[in-house]
């Protein structure tokens, strides 16, 4: 069974084996998970996880260390790059890319984005999507969440920053399958999928000119945020069974 999990960094340290919980997920832990005084939690910090207990005094509920846990298998990196999607499809990606264990997230801005974050909105909107980000690792159990920086252009993004091992979901009738290119996926691997409308000739090119290469995810045209979600399940599943 899986317990309750708290976020450390939250929380407020008060001495080498104890933190105080935060208002927010106090609430959540007590009123909406129901945990009494003496649960078991799993507290997620940073590099690691701990075993804590649920205690009580006079300024609240805080968590105590109560062993170690063991830790997260090390996995391969896997670096989704997104075309900027529509509110709702996007949240759903955010969701989704966290559980998966993806380790970096890179939000383009593509011809055919939709979306558009003025300057003013954007400190606003990275903070949610952060905290969204942070839920759905908690939710998981990752002690480490998916990194996340403000939207790039296309024209802007650094080709040179990406994983070797590149792949574009694609529907062309010529792009492989992408079960017949796990066998050779080794070390850590970037996939692209476009915005609603895909990507533009002009920006596939670009992508296949710096190593991307085009793959189907199956028959069927998908939504772009159901494309995103199985790329990077069907990847993250491959690059855990070597």
């Amino acid at each position: 069974m899986s317990l309750p999990k708290v976020r450390l960094k939250w929380c407020k340290q008060t001495s080498d084996d104890c933190w105080q919980l935060d208002r927010e997920q106090e609430r959540h832990i007590t009123k909406a998970l129901r945990c009494y005084e003496g649960a078991l939690l799993q507290g997620l910090l940073d590099d690691g996880k701990l075993l804590l207990r649920l205690g009580r005094d006079e300024r609240g509920f805080f968590v105590r260390e109560a062993g170690a846990i063991e830790p997260e298998p090390l996995m391969p990196d896997l670096t989704l790059l997104l075309g900027m999607l529509k509110h709702e499809q996007f949240d759903t990606v955010l969701r989704s890319s966290a559980e998966l264990g993806v380790y970096e997230l890179k939000i383009i801005l593509c011809e055919r984005s939709v979306p558009r974050i003025s300057e003013e909105e954007l400190p606003k909107k990275l903070g949610r999507w952060r905290r969204i980000l942070d839920e759905g690792a908690k939710v998981a159990g990752f002690s480490r969440v998916t990194n996340l920086s403000a939207p790039t252009n296309f024209r802007d993004v650094k080709w040179e920053d990406m994983p070797q091992t590149r792949f574009v979901a694609s529907i062309s009738a010529d792009a492989a399958p992408i079960f017949n290119t796990l066998r050779d996926i080794t070390g850590s691997v970037a996939v692209a999928v476009g915005p609603e409308g895909d990507w533009t000739d002009d920006e596939m090119t670009a992508l296949t000119r710096n190593s991307f290469h085009p793959v189907s995810l199956g028959p069927g045209i998908l939504r772009a945020s159901t494309a995103a979600i199985a790329a990077c399940g069907i990847l993250r599943m491959a690059r855990s069974m070597k």
